[in-house]
């Protein structure tokens, strides 16, 4: 083990609230089979919760690939080995042969895993690892049909009630399904990139679980890892540093800075001085690449953020092996669609591949970012050591970014200069700012959300204990205070307040499939025709919504999206890109069950509220509001309508 590693075994049940800082690279995958060494005699599960399904698609190979090193076989998730630590400090050694069964819980998980885990117990001999998402606990409601009966005490909840006149085994069986898995280990990766609605998602998983433990007789504990300072109240810090031996974690790696002057690009590489006609840093790196003559030995890999400039990239890449990482379902051009891609010689991807995935001897990298965290998860990808890395091998990273008079400040320090890698994150700092946060989690809605939430899961807790628990639920209790219009039907509570992402899907022209309509919406071409999207033709779009005026508009508050186009001044949706001018919005058939939150000045304490939004409707489910004549571009919203 390493130190820190070493060090984490020994807190684990001791303290409840664990920041684990280690950097990309640094063991983090190794620290859930520390977890594990923990569970040994309980058998209590260890749950690993990620950011998005590709990362735990992704910790799902590293653990494999880690457990078949140390001589585990395995059958499909089932995995059979012998577990053997020499002593730690003076602790006896440890050696026993482990069953242990990881399973992958996501939106795509098939019903037959969650229908098997029901059956789950805490097992000494059977020990289970699991890998998800913060919406787990209602992914797994929808899974096994049991959504109907949390929506009903949801409703309970929203109505002040606290006692139903049904049967009690429903949801004596809810408590059972969350307990299943909240009786445990958790490790929370990347903890800083958590924002708005996700950060409340997870914030009120934290809450039940929590709540949870403190009746139950076992010590637990919640490792928070997060690769860049983050603020979180915790019990223990424990920080795993860079250096030699055990401890190194990257190969030397040169970095090539390209600098995006308004139409220009220029490098601080002495060796490429040549001017190229570009827009912006990810229009720089797709130009750059495509205009590669040969493509190069090493594995690659390529991190943008629009999916238009993804499909840019690889309906004019010639490179051969090109594994596809994104948001969508589908393969694009010379890319092919991939959960991780890690034989493959090249990886293209954005997000979805930018958190956590570890793809060994990735040691050639063109990325972009708008951010210093973000930029430093990127740059985290390449150049790692692992096991077979060839001793003396140089990787290396070209970064795109726009020429501001703060980049180039901070370069004209570094150029050709040799750094360690915490003089790298010190330079990056000073050239990005700061990453924004979308604050999302403080409106009015979410607040409301993560109290209905809680309250439902104690009234669960309640019904399922019986008077016993009745005083203990009274003291934990948030009142609602708000009351909003929900349609009469059996899950729409469900539907509103659980926490699930994405949901609401348009078709695409070419094939019968299905993709996340405000992805669509941004960067593909929309036939109102056929109320569909065409993937063959990708288009950067800056969809917004166009109102006379905001009369009638009722600020903060949410409802179904019919009530809020039947009451809003000629409303019309402007699609300038697409060559639509005007669409009818009530004629999308993916927006007419939803609800919406329209966002103003009053709801949300945003510095500049126009570039807030924008910035919020350029990957969040949201139109910018523009008021008064049409125009090409929103350049100064007056709303922002959240679709929920």
């Amino acid at each position: 083990m390493r130190k820190f590693q070493e060090e984490l075994f020994y807190s684990l049940g001791k303290h409840e609230r664990i920041l684990l800082r280690a950097p990309t690279g640094s063991g983090k995958t190794f620290t859930l089979i520390v977890s594990l060494l923990k569970t040994l005699d309980s058998g209590i599960p260890v749950t690993g919760i990620y950011p998005s399904k590709a990362l735990v698609y992704d910790q799902y190979e590293s653990l494999k690939n880690t457990l078949l090193r140390m001589g585990f076989s395995n059958n499909g998730d089932h995995f059979i080995g012998k577990i053997k630590v020499d002593g730690i400090n003076g602790l006896p050694q440890i050696e026993k042969d482990v069953k242990l069964r990881i399973v992958r819980l996501t939106a795509d998980t098939k019903k037959e895993v969650f229908q098997s885990l029901e059956n789950f117990f805490p097992n000494p001999s059977e020990l289970l690892l699991v890998l998800t998402v913060p919406e787990y606990p209602y992914m797994y409601l929808s899974a096994l049909g049991k959504s109907q009966y949390f929506s009903q005490l949801i409703e309970m909840v929203m109505k002040g009630e606290r006692a139903i006149n049904v049967s009690k085994a429903p949801f004596l069986n809810l408590l059972n399904d969350f307990s299943r898995f909240f009786n445990g280990y958790f490790f929370i990766d990347e903890f800083h990139l958590y924002n708005g609605i996700e950060r409340s998602s997870l914030n009120v998983l934290i809450d039940m679980v929590e709540f949870y433990w403190r009746y139950t007789p076992t010590r637990h504990s919640i490792v928070f890892s997060s690769a860049t300072p983050t603020s979180i109240t915790v019990d223990k810090t424990i920080t795993a540093d860079t250096g030699k031996g055990n401890s190194m974690i990257r190969k030397r790696t040169k970095v090539v800075f390209h600098l995006v002057l308004g139409g220009k690009r220029s490098s601080t590489s002495d060796q490429n001085t040549s001017n190229y006609s570009l827009g912006n840093p990810q229009e720089a790196l797709v130009n750059y690449i495509t205009s590669m003559g040969q493509q190069p030995e090493k594995k690659t890999g390529i991190i943008l953020d629009r999916v238009y400039y993804i499909a840019e990239l690889c309906s004019k890449i010639n490179w051969s092996d090109v594994a596809l990482i994104w948001g969508l379902d589908q393969s694009y051009g010379k890319c092919v669609k991939k959960d991780v891609g890690r034989d493959s010689r090249v990886i293209v991807g954005n997000s979805a591949v930018s958190f956590g995935i570890d793809i060994p001897d990735l040691d050639l990298g063109f990325i972009t970012s708008n951010d210093p965290e973000t930029l430093i998860q990127r740059f985290g990808r390449f150049g790692r050591v692992n096991k077979g890395s060839v001793g003396g091998q140089t990787a290396e990273v070209h970064i795109f970014v726009e020429a501001s008079k703060r980049v180039i400040d901070a370069l004209q320090g570094a150029n050709g200069k040799e750094l360690t890698y915490e003089e790298f994150i010190q330079l990056i700092n000073k050239m990005y700012q700061e990453r924004i946060y979308d604050e999302l989690d403080s409106l009015e809605f979410s607040r409301l959300r993560e109290k209905v939430i809680f309250d439902t899961f104690l009234l669960v807790y309640n019904i399922a204990n019986g008077e016993l628990a009745y005083t203990t639920v009274n003291e934990n209790w948030r009142d609602i205070d708000t009351r909003i219009n929900i349609r009469p039907s059996s899950e729409d509570y469900f539907n509103v307040f659980a926490f699930r992402p994405g949901g609401i899907e348009g078709n695409i022209c070419e094939n019968p499939g299905k993709e996340d309509f405000f992805t669509l919406l941004r960067n593909f071409r929309y036939s109102s025709e056929g109320d569909c999207f065409q993937l063959s033709q990708p288009l950067k779009e800056y969809p917004y919504l166009l109102l006379d005026n905001l009369n009638g508009i009722e600020e903060c508050k949410i409802t179904t999206f019919q009530d809020f186009i039947n009451k809003a001044s000629h409303p019309n949706i402007v699609l300038v890109k697409n060559g639509i001018i005007k669409t009818r919005p009530r004629d999308i058939e993916a927006l007419k069950y939803t609800y919406v939150i329209p966002i103003t000045k009053k709801c949300i304490k945003w510095g500049n509220f126009s570039s807030m939004a924008r910035y919020v409707a350029s990957y969040a489910p949201a139109l910018t509001i523009c008021v008064g004549d049409l125009r090409e571009y929103c350049s100064d919203p007056k709303a922002l309508l959240l679709f929920v």
